[in-house]
This record gives C-alpha cells, sequence and structure tokens, in this order.
C-alpha cells in the first residue's frame, strides 16, 4: 500500500504532532492552576432581641458575629429598616460611624474579618425618634448586613414594646 519513503514521512510527521499536542499541554497546564482564595462565612450569635418594655430612653443590645468561614470576608454594607435605629460595628475597641436607614447616602461598611476573627454589633433605638405621639406600641426593626459574598445577608430583628408612662430615667 505504502511506500517504504511515504510510511516513513507519516511516521515523522504523526510524531512531530504528537510532541507540539504534548508541548502545548504542558505549556499550558501552569496556566490551568488559579489560586483559589476559600470564601469566609459570617455567622451572628443570635439574630433576634427583644427589650421588652421600655420606657423613652435609648436602648441598645450587641451582637457577635464571627467568622467562621476558611478564608477573609468583608463586612461591605450595613443598614436599618427605620430611622429610629442605628447600628454600628465594633473591633479591636474601635467604632464605626452608626448605619442608619439607607437613602442612598450611606457609607461602606468595609470590615474585613479573618477567619475566627469577631466583630461586636451594637443596635440602638430611639423610641422618640418619631415623636412623642408616636412613641408608644410595639415596633420591631430590622438591621440588614451584607457582605462581600453576594448570596449571604443577614437580617438581624429587635422588638420592644413602648409604654410612654414608664418615662425617661
Amino acid at each position: 500500500m505504502f511506500k517504504y519513503k511515504n510510511s516513513k514521512y507519516f511516521v515523522w510527521v504523526g510524531a512531530l504532532v504528537v510532541l507540539v499536542a504534548f508541548f502545548g499541554f504542558v505549556s499550558s497546564y501552569g496556566d490551568r492552576q488559579e489560586v483559589k482564595t476559600l470564601p469566609g462565612k459570617l455567622e451572628i450569635s443570635t439574630l433576634k432581641y427583644d427589650f421588652g418594655t421600655i420606657g423613652l430612653d435609648n436602648v441598645s443590645h450587641t451582637f457577635v458575629a464571627k467568622n467562621t468561614g476558611e478564608g477573609p470576608v468583608n463586612i461591605t454594607q450595613v443598614s436599618t429598616s427605620c430611622g429610629c435605629t442605628t447600628a454600628k460595628l465594633i473591633k479591636d475597641g474601635k467604632s464605626s460611624v452608626k448605619f442608619g436607614m439607607d437613602h442612598g447616602n450611606l457609607p461602606p461598611a468595609n470590615m474585613e474579618l479573618e477567619p475566627g476573627e469577631e466583630v461586636e454589633i451594637e443596635v440602638t433605638y430611639n423610641p422618640l425618634a418619631h415623636g412623642l405621639s408616636k412613641a408608644k406600641g410595639y415596633f420591631n426593626r430590622l438591621v440588614y448586613i451584607k457582605t462581600d459574598n453576594p448570596r449571604e445577608e443577614h437580617e438581624i430583628m429587635v422588638t420592644m414594646t413602648v409604654d410612654p408612662e414608664l418615662g425617661m430615667n
């Protein structure tokens, strides 16, 4: 079928093709190895706190959030459901600004936590924020916490019953 000269030619061409393919694979192998950063995961100690029945003084409660993931996590945004409620982040004794209701003007939180690190989230409710006439009854307010993981958003709820008869201390 094939002459000796032609078959030798096909063997050399075939060997050359195999070598080129092999070296192409080997040289691109290093490019395929990506360094993947493992994600952080924010876990909050409790997601709800009930102040019970309160008077007209501000009340605060501190929640604890911890990065339980294998990589860093960045808290990117903190906001609240109402202007009567604020939240601030406290890490290593340093406080962030107070975050309130998001009207498009809140600063970014930018609080990075390494694996195992914790941050306190201090939530404050002001019963008189909307005036004395609206400071009576049962209320629930939310704090929204977003991280650099778009699938990870947390909600903290505080509830209380305000009785103006209790006044201020």
